[in-house]
């Protein structure tokens, strides 16, 4: 990441699902056999929100600012569970339609660019997928960061020091199933993650009393934990006393059959999240599109 005087704008994204007949999509893509698989209304929206997301971010990245990305994960959508809602049943076209998609933020230059692993049944044993779409873009010169700890280009989990504030980045993590326990939920859950992590700081720092300052730095808790996966934002809120804040980011897929059978009554939230990093200030501004329900079907009576 290059020093800077200005701000650090981190664009955060997950749960694209390229592949899938109700996830991200631009142009028509070409199959075997010369036909073609055209978006559909649905996918074109999401397309139009997708690029109109970045575009915001791109109006907020000033001159002196360093701009890093971050994918959560799910890119494609993969050959799954028997699902008929895949544009193809070849993995390498989900991978050519995500491409397309990640061309759109790439195009805003960023300085850094963070790879996590999703689900191995949307995107390959071990995100198979992702690691070889980071290693593609890393071949052609973009700033693609790999693991310092495996050598690999994308993580299961990864903590990114941005300024003077630490990212806790994964795909999975807990969620509260109902809509109203939601943020509470979140908001127990990120309590978790700096428990977790400051006993066993504090557990370090007692063994090593002589190594305190270097065991704090490597090992306290985040600032902020990121997460994907359950396709609905959630902010936890910020908090006074250095506690973990929160975020799970929204997605770019519409319900897909599965959803409609165990989450009937929730909507997706479509969107992006951006941060705002000022020293060890975080500001988090999500980029959501308005999500509509079936439209009304009248019936009986005069319905002129």
């Amino acid at each position: 990441m290059k020093e800077t005087d200005g701000p650090h704008i981190v664009g955060v994204f997950s749960d694209i699902h390229c592949g899938s007949t109700v996830g991200l999509m631009g142009e028509p893509v070409l199959l075997d056999d010369e036909n073609y698989f055209h978006p559909s209304i649905i996918q074109k929206w999401l397309w139009q929100e997708w690029t109109n997301a970045w575009s915001k971010v791109k109006a907020l990245i000033p001159g002196s600012a360093s701009f890093s990305l971050v994918s959560l994960g799910d890119l494609t959508e993969g050959i799954h569970h028997r699902s008929h809602q895949v544009i193809s049943n070849q993995a390498s076209v989900h991978s050519r339609v995500a491409m397309e998609a990640l061309e759109v933020p790439l195009a805003l230059k960023p300085d850094a660019i963070h790879f996590i692993r999703g689900t191995s049944a949307h995107t390959g044993s071990g995100s198979s997928r992702e690691e070889a779409m980071a290693r593609h873009l890393l071949s052609h010169g973009y700033p693609i960061i790999g693991d310092p700890d495996t050598e690999q280009l994308s993580s299961y989990r990864r903590r990114i020091m941005v300024g003077d504030v630490l990212l806790d980045c994964a795909h999975h993590g807990r969620a509260g199933q109902r809509s109203w326990t939601s943020k509470s939920y979140s908001t127990i859950y990120a309590k978790d993650i700096w428990v977790s992590q400051m006993v066993d700081c504090y557990s370090a720092m007692r063994r090593n009393p002589e190594n305190v300052e270097d065991i704090f730095d490597r090992m306290r808790p985040p600032d902020l934990s990121l997460r994907g996966h359950h396709h609905r934002f959630v902010d936890s809120g910020p908090s006074d006393d250095f506690v973990t804040r929160l975020v799970r980011c929204g997605c770019y897929q519409m319900p897909t059959e599965f959803i409609h059978r165990i989450a009937v009554e929730t909507l997706p939230s479509i969107g992006i999240v951006v941060l705002i990093i000022r020293g060890a200030h975080i500001e988090v501004m999500p980029i959501l599109s308005t999500v509509e329900r079936s439209t009304v079907v009248k019936t009986g009576g005069n319905n002129d």
